[in-house]
């Protein structure tokens, strides 16, 4: 401990000279146990033969003194001074029993200090309070008062920072929502974990029990930030249209991906790898515009069964094919429901739609859509999105037109308009997924103009 002598030992002072002390400072011969305990190298029946325990002290005592010296303070390094003892039991007694590694001063300074630090806590938890923010400036921070507000705790009126915990928030929302003086400290399990610097403080959020920021009773703050929390909520959309667009969007896709992990779980197919998840997400994104939450469940779904049921009949398919021809089939779904070969219903089955907090956040206050409301409902029209095909490259239609041409020469109608849009894949390296996309929704809407009978169509 820093050059403190932490060793205790037994010194031992010869009365008498002769082969009887030699026995007697032999007696008092020990070492340390592995626990600290002390551990007597000698027995006594070797060195006084068969005698009791309080028999073989006295015939010790006779002889030599011994001293218990316990180890050294461990704050101020000082040695005690040593205690006579008359047996090995009381040897043993003082080892065992000493409790504390500080000498009385020391630990008297410690409680001092505890306690000055301890003041020193609720003063500055006591600085903390006033007004609640007049406006939040970021959608984060909004989507964070709307998680708060709608947590057990907060309805339960009890911020304890192990509730907080449970109720999933992470130690950044915490200090997040105390920087922004949406709560603040009121108690503190244990003083010692807020360390101070030269201008904050560090703390463990978890540790803590948190109140309401603001002015009133504490049920009066309560309902000032449910009430701050309803007017950020308000006008969120017209403030931040062009982020909730993007976090809209994104929302969505993390959904579908994870309706996606779960339908394939579901039916014992690998999780997709990363390219095809990229493939995937594109899929979504660029489509996005254009569909419900719900209607690309409809997408993923049946692709999900239908590559379980290729793998059923082929059980020689490999476990990346089964994924990716479930992947695969939600591209070719998706094709269609733009292209109108397929119509794009909305999935019927809400209870097996589980959203997360932060969907339902987005979807149920900021954009006023009740959460399984919004699986049937266009969030881009919610938003006032208008969709954005891109125009399909002249070039691209020109050329997927000649294909279609050529294999009609060597083959029925059907098999050249699938051969026609399966060379588009090829383009992939050269133009974009939703510039490609585009294309064959137009090449598609020439044949049904051309009053071809689409494959699959009702």
């Amino acid at each position: 401990m820093g050059g403190v002598d932490d060793t205790w030992r037994i010194d031992v002072e010869l009365l008498l000279d002769g082969p009887e002390a030699e026995n007697a400072a032999k007696y008092w011969a020990c070492t340390a146990g592995a626990r600290g305990q002390i551990v007597w190298k000698h027995k006594a029946s070797e060195l006084f033969g068969t005698v009791t325990p309080s028999e073989a002290a006295s015939r010790a005592a006779e002889f030599v003194t011994a001293t218990y010296v316990a180890p050294a303070c461990a704050g101020c390094g000082q040695v005690p001074e040593g205690v006579v003892v008359t047996s090995r039991g009381a040897a043993s007694a003082k080892r065992s029993g000493r409790v504390s590694a500080f000498c009385t001063a020391c630990k008297e300074a410690k409680a001092g200090a505890a306690r000055d630090h301890s003041d020193r806590v609720q003063d500055w938890m006591a600085t903390f309070g006033g007004s609640l923010p007049a406006e939040l400036e970021c959608l984060s921070d909004i989507l964070l008062l709307d998680m708060l507000t709608q947590s057990d705790p907060f309805k339960d009126r009890r911020l304890r920072g192990s509730l907080l915990y449970r109720a999933a928030f992470s130690v950044n929302d915490i200090g997040r929502l105390f920087e922004l003086g949406i709560i603040i400290p009121t108690a503190v399990s244990q003083p010692a974990n807020v360390v101070f610097t030269e201008d904050s403080a560090s703390y463990r959020p978890f540790e803590m029990d948190w109140h309401p920021a603001g002015e009133g009773t504490l049920d009066d703050r309560f309902e000032a930030i449910e009430q701050l929390a309803a007017e950020e909520l308000h006008g969120a959309l017209a403030r931040f249209s062009g982020e909730l667009e993007s976090l809209a969007r994104d929302l969505i896709v993390q959904e579908a991906e994870r309706y996606l992990t779960l339908q394939l779980s579901d039916r014992g197919i690998d999780d997709p790898t990363e390219a095809q998840l990229v493939r995937f997400r594109e899929s979504i994104v660029g489509a996005w515009t254009d569909f419900s939450l719900g209607q690309f469940y409809y997408a993923i779904w049946p692709a999900c069964a239908k590559a379980a049921d290729n793998k059923a009949r082929n059980t020689r398919m490999g476990r990346d094919a089964v994924t990716g021809s479930a992947v695969n089939a939600i591209v070719q779904n998706l094709d269609d429901f733009r292209s109108g070969q397929r119509a794009a219903k909305t999935f019927n089955q809400l209870h097996n739609l589980p959203l997360s907090s932060k969907t339902v956040s987005v979807f149920r206050v900021v954009l006023d859509l009740d959460p399984m409301m919004a699986l049937s409902t266009d969030v881009a029209a919610v938003l006032g999105i208008q969709p954005r095909p891109s125009a399909a490259a002249e070039e691209i239609l020109e050329g997927v037109r000649l294909v279609h041409s050529a294999c009609l020469e060597s083959m029925p109608e059907e098999h050249a308009f699938t051969a026609a849009m399966a060379s588009l894949n090829l383009l992939v390296k050269y133009y974009d997924l939703e510039t490609i996309n585009a294309a064959r929704a137009a090449f598609a809407g020439e044949r049904m103009a051309s009053r071809f009978v689409i494959p699959g169509s009702d």
